[in-house]
């Protein structure tokens, strides 16, 4: 058994642990060696403290349209309930270049939406004399017409200092108005006991701020009920802080003492029971709020990242603002956008169908492909366009067919396209090959992987047999 994460990392004594191999957090890259050890029987942990781990290592990505790039490790915080500190140490950012570089490459790949992750984003670039709002600045200068860019979770003290330019990022077109922000508690004193290094009036002016400048913005945030020092008192400030903003996406649970953290020695100020009522009632109160009432009816754009939804009857989209879209389902419109109609509103979702009529963008689109527009273009000509609309969305195109097709049905428009691409700097967008060369690349990275497990397996059978 191999275990990982900031729990083993941080407390690798812990009972129950004490014959399980451990992997830390900034050793992932070792992984291989130790799945070999741990075959033959030999208790290994790797959990030094050392540089990040590389950008570019190999990744089976869960959604192949999604790219998640961490963009700094540790935090600037001592919370005291939390054991992230103790497992990844203090704030380590990714150079701002090697981000870049980074976003550029899973462009290549096909990839039509970008998740930037770390403990807290609203610290990025403290240790390197930079800011977060430099960076995004430095990433939307690369990022096409047709790729999203959503930004994580941020606590609060920090992105203080930058909500002008925040709030200006989250308007940016290719950006969603979605920002995950962890309040914790309503209450000051509780806060003050976390070690949390604001107040619930410097949270409230950030989403005060945010819901003025950025129209529609989605907050989403974090309540942990029960603390060991929450009063009823401090219950209840959370609770109207809650039913105040009426949160659609918030995350709550009942603390739990986490070994090692200073809450864990903590007096309790309540009983199980207690707590569990606690959290409860926020439970309660959540489900009550209906966030997407009155969108019934409006027509928004849609960018299409996933598939297939539970009910295996339609895909799942998201709006500007990360509302969670649902929408008959229709594979050529994977990986791309449309015009979509709301129909109906649910608790976590709302459903729609695509308005006819309207264009559809995908990472094929001659819009975002760069492609002269034609004002008299005939509706053959837009048929031919959404043809490699709908190759380009199923598999990449290949270049000796389907750009041959492409062009020889609308040369008209696209004579000067075909060799637009041998401009210096310029990259065709039909190129298959070398999105495919990248691909197969991360493909061997991981096949090699799965053969040094399974060539480790072979051998300790061998062995045992011997």
């Amino acid at each position: 058994m191999i275990a990982a994460g900031c729990v083993p990392q941080g407390q690798p004594n812990l009972a129950g642990l004490e014959k399980v191999s451990i992997i830390g957090v900034q050793q992932i890259d070792r992984v291989v060696e130790v799945v070999e050890e741990a075959l033959k029987g030999n208790v290994v942990r790797l959990m030094g403290q050392r540089t990040r781990p590389s950008l570019e290592l190999p990744k089976i990505r869960r959604n192949p349209r999604v790219e998640i790039i961490p963009i700094n490790m540790g935090c600037l915080n001592s919370c005291t309930y939390c054991k992230t500190k103790h497992a990844r140490g203090k704030l380590s950012s990714y150079e701002p270049a090697a981000l870049v570089e980074r976003v550029k490459t899973v462009i290549a790949d096909g990839i039509c939406e970008i998740w930037l992750t770390s403990e807290d984003t609203g610290a990025y670039g403290r240790d390197l004399g930079t800011s977060i709002v430099e960076l995004l600045w430095a990433i939307l200068e690369v990022l096409p017409e047709h790729v999203m860019l959503r930004v994580g979770m941020t606590n609060p003290p920090y992105i203080l200092e930058h909500l002008e330019g925040i709030a200006k990022i989250l308007r940016h077109d290719r950006v969603f108005a979605y920002l995950h922000i962890p309040v914790q508690s309503g209450s000051d004193a509780v806060l003050e006991s976390m070690k949390r290094e604001y107040t619930c009036a410097d949270f409230e002016h950030i989403v005060d701020f945010l819901t003025e400048h950025v129209p529609g913005v989605t907050v989403a945030t974090d309540i942990i009920a029960a603390f060991p020092t929450e009063t009823e008192e401090d219950f209840q400030q959370s609770m109207q802080l809650i039913e105040k903003y009426r949160f659609g996406i918030m995350n709550y649970t009942q603390f739990y003492p986490r070994p090692g953290t200073p809450a864990a020695k903590m007096k309790r100020t309540m009983t199980t029971r207690e707590a569990r009522r606690r959290t409860k009632t926020i439970s309660e109160l959540f489900q009550t709020f209906t966030p997407y009432d009155g969108m019934e009816g409006q027509q928004i754009r849609v960018w299409i990242t996933e598939e297939m939804a539970k009910d295996q009857h339609h895909m799942i989209g998201h709006s500007k603002n990360y509302t969670q879209v649902l929408i008959t389902n229709d594979p050529a419109l994977y990986g791309g956008s449309v015009e979509v109609q709301i129909t109906s509103t649910g608790r976590f979702s709302v459903f729609g169908t695509v308005v006819a009529g309207t264009e559809r963008m995908s990472p094929f689109h001659p819009a975002i492909l760069g492609l002269p527009k034609d004002p008299t273009l005939t509706q053959q000509k837009a048929a031919v366009l959404d043809i490699v609309d709908t190759h380009g969305n199923e598999e990449m195109l290949d270049p000796d067919t389907d750009e041959a097709l492409f062009l020889d049905q609308n040369k008209e428009n696209l004579a000067a396209y075909k060799h637009s691409s041998a401009n210096e700097g310029t990259k065709t967008p039909f190129m298959s090959q070398s999105m495919r060369t990248t691909w197969n690349l991360s493909d061997c990275a991981l096949l090699l992987t799965f053969v040094a497990v399974v060539i480790a397996f072979a051998r300790n059978i061998i062995h045992l047999i011997t």
